[in-house]
Formats: structure tokens, sequence, C-alpha cells
């Protein structure tokens, strides 16, 4: 037995150097280890029946026998950040969590698996990546294996010795959406905005975040209630090349290629803001939305897109870059547009809602208070009915939204069920009738939360 350890020792030896200095190359265990996901990622339902859970924990999780999820890409920065995060739980040093590298902008998750037989890397990682299956399928809380948000991935396998233990695999998954969540975040609050503009706007003065003047003509256009605006990729692809060309009013070159949008393109709004000494998306989305409420909305010579009573479309991008002094430059732009073929039908409604606890007690959702997968189920009443009946469940996203398309003029409850303290299970309600795409802000009791 000692010959079989000390062999086996080498091994994880030589697994461990091979990875340090090759690291920025995808390995076999890695690639592996990603496929298998990948694979589970495609046919979920079927993948939960072989670890022997039931249809109604599949079903009641809000998982169908068709669902199927985009496959992840492995990215090969967040390849490093995986191994980083495996090289500071290999550390024999107490302050472990001190030298885990602090990524704000990724999600990572990882395990550690200790036997005192030899097990292969292939079956460690099978047990890693269905213990995160099944607790995201106990929990409802699809952000790992299910992610429907995440697009890139970066995977680590090293092995090792924990406690005594020769023959130990540590895993580690980084998962990236910097981007997509600042954009939805900042679209949230835009769509918050066109949906109760003074109402937004006083908050922000009485909050001391806006210190502008409403004028009679400003404030005759914040008292329009406006439908919410959803994202365009063609509209997100100019607003991605116009903060990449460094230009603050969002202009682009005459050598940048644009890709045509089929409407009209209204007036954008584009930027710089400086931040100093933070890493924080809450505090950039902050400082952008308060530009915007500082610096387009006193300045009316003509309405912005944002406030644009047709517009339906908006591409949203943002860039970030920190300096050696510690300050940290965002470029944004926002382009709106009025389609040329309405998204809008008369039988059906779009509905942009976003899931809140209100922790800063302004009445309004803030960045930071999205409340993320969480279940919502969907009501309907006809008009020659007396009761709701349930139509489907919708399960917040990473930013705390849940997108719907409805048949229009219908009464609806939007429910939201969770525990207290005490594990018992309270439901909140909000009901709304349809006629027009719309906005709607459900928040729940900070004790909710």
């Amino acid at each position: 037995m000692k010959r079989t350890n000390k062999i086996l020792w080498i091994f994880f030896l030589l697994a461990g150097s091979c990875f340090y200095f090759l690291h920025g190359v995808a390995h076999a265990e890695e690639s592996s280890l990603l496929d298998n996901i990948n694979t589970i990622r495609q046919a979920p339902y079927a993948y939960g029946l072989t670890l022997g859970l039931s249809q109604d924990q599949l079903s009641g999780c809000g998982l169908t026998e068709s669902a199927s999820f985009e496959i992840y890409n492995m990215d090969e920065s967040l390849n490093v950040m995986a191994f980083q995060m495996n090289e500071a739980a290999m550390s024999d040093e107490s302050d472990q969590e001190d030298q885990i590298p602090a990524f704000s902008t990724v999600t990572e998750v990882g395990g550690i698996f200790e036997f005192s037989n030899f097990i292969s890397m292939d079956t460690a990682g099978k047990i890693f990546v269905d213990n995160l299956f099944k607790k995201e399928i106990e929990s409802g809380n699809f952000q790992y294996i299910l992610s429907s948000e995440y697009t890139q991935v970066g995977v680590s396998v090293l092995a090792g010795t924990t406690h005594g233990y020769p023959n130990t695999w540590f895993f580690s998954l980084c998962f990236d959406a910097e981007s997509s969540v600042n954009d939805a975040v900042l679209l949230t609050l835009v769509n918050q905005l066109r949906a109760d503009a003074w109402g937004v706007v006083s908050a922000n003065i009485l909050s001391n975040n806006f210190s502008g003047e409403i004028d009679p003509v400003l404030g005759r256009v914040l008292l329009k209630k406006r439908p919410p605006l959803f994202l365009d990729p063609t509209l997100s692809e100019i607003s991605s090349i116009a903060v990449q060309t460094g230009e603050e009013t969002g202009a682009v070159s005459e050598d940048d290629e644009i890709p045509s949008y089929d409407g009209t393109l209204l007036p954008e709004i584009g930027g710089i803001v400086q931040l100093q000494g933070s890493n924080s998306s809450e505090k950039k989305i902050n400082r952008i939305f308060g530009t915007i409420l500082e610096d387009t909305l006193p300045h009316l010579e003509t309405i912005p897109g944002i406030l644009n009573d047709d517009a339906q479309d908006i591409g949203i991008a943002t860039m970030t870059s920190e300096s050696l002094d510690d300050s940290v430059s965002i470029r944004f732009n926002l382009n709106t547009g009025i389609p040329s073929l309405t998204a809008a039908q008369d039988d059906v409604n779009r509905v942009y809602g976003v899931l809140y606890v209100d922790q800063d007690k302004n009445g309004y959702y803030s960045p930071g208070e999205e409340v993320c997968s969480r279940n919502i189920s969907v009501w309907v009443k006809d008009a020659e009915a007396e009761n709701y009946v349930q139509t489907q469940t919708i399960t917040t996203d990473y930013a705390g939204r849940f997108l719907l398309s409805l048949p229009s003029k219908k009464r609806y409850r939007f429910s939201c069920t969770v525990q207290n303290a005490d594990a018992d299970t309270q439901s909140f309600d909000l009901y709304k009738y349809l006629y027009k795409d719309v906005f709607l802000s459900f928040a729940l009791p900070i004790s909710q939360e």
C-alpha cells in the first residue's frame, strides 16, 4: 500500500506541475469536465432521471423534458482565474480565504474531493458535477450547471493532497457574465425610468443622486408613462462598436462596418464615467445611470431616445478599464430605435419584470437589490371566468428579471412563494390587466429576501 501511495503521489506532483507551466492551454482533464457539463446542458431532464431524481422533482423546479441550454465555451482568462482558485485552495496556510483572488466580474464555484484509495479524475469529476446538478434541482437555483445566462467558463482540475490524503482532486469553475449583467441592470433602470420618470427622478433628488432642477418642459416629459424597451442584437452591436472606438458621443469612424438597423435610430446617449478605487458593479451602474439623469435630462434640446414614446428597441454596451492609480474608467453607450415592423401585436403583450427587495427603502429598484433564480408563477383569468388559472412558471434571471409574452386584454396574477426564517411559506402577488407592453416592478419585503 505504501508503494502504491508513493507512486500516486509522484503522479499528482507531475500533474500539478504540468498544469502550472501550461495552464494557458486547455488540457484533456479540463476539456473532459466541460464536455460532460455541456452534455448535461443539452438534455438535463434525462440526465436527472439517471441520477435517481423523480419526474416531480425535475418538473417542480421548472425543468421540462424538452429543456435545453446553450453549451458553454471555454475562456482562457477564466481558466487562469480557476487555476488560481485551485492553487489557493491547495495552500496549507490557515488564511486561505485571504489568498483566494477576488474576481468581482465572475461567479465561481469549486470542490475538493478526498479519497483514501485511488479514484480517477473522471469519477471524481462526475461526483463534483452531479453534486452541483442535484443542488440546483433541489434549490431551483440554476446558477452553475444549468445557468441560462452565462456563456463562458473557465475550468481547472488539479491533483494534490489534503489532511494526509494523497488522492485529492481540486475542481474550480469560473463563469463570466459581467457585460450581460451590467447591460441587463442598466436596461432595468432605463425601463423603470420610462414607466415612472417623475417618481424615479424625484427619488434620486431626495437621495442626493441628482442635482438638476425640474423645469416645466422637463416636468411634462417626466409625467408621461412609456412601455419598456427590449434589447435588440443589431443596436447592441452598434453600441459595442461605439464604446470600443473611444468616442464619448458614441460616434464611430468611417472605417468601422456598422450593421444596418431595420428601423429609425433615435438620439443616443454615450459618455465616460470615472470611479476611484471601486470594482463594485452596483457602483458602476449607479454612476452611469446617475450621469444619464444629471447630464441628459436637464438639457432637453431633444428628447433622448430612452424617453421617446415610440421607441421599442435598445442597444447597450459598457466597457471598463482600470489604471495603475486604482481608478476605473467606464465607457457606455445606449442606442434606441423604432423598428420598421413593430414587435407589438394586438393579441400579445410583452412583459419586462424585475423581482427585487427594496433594501434602501426608496420605493424603486436599485442595482444589487435583484432577486435571482426565483420562480414566479403566472396565473390568468379570462373575462368570463371567476378564478385565476396557472399557465406557466418562469425563473428570474441573473439580473432578477422575468421576460414574457402573454395574450392581451386579460387579467394576470404574478405570484412568488418564499420561505421566512421559520421555514413557513408565504405567497406574494402582483396583479395586472394587460393591454400593452408593460414594465412590472415586483418588490418583496426585506425580511423575505
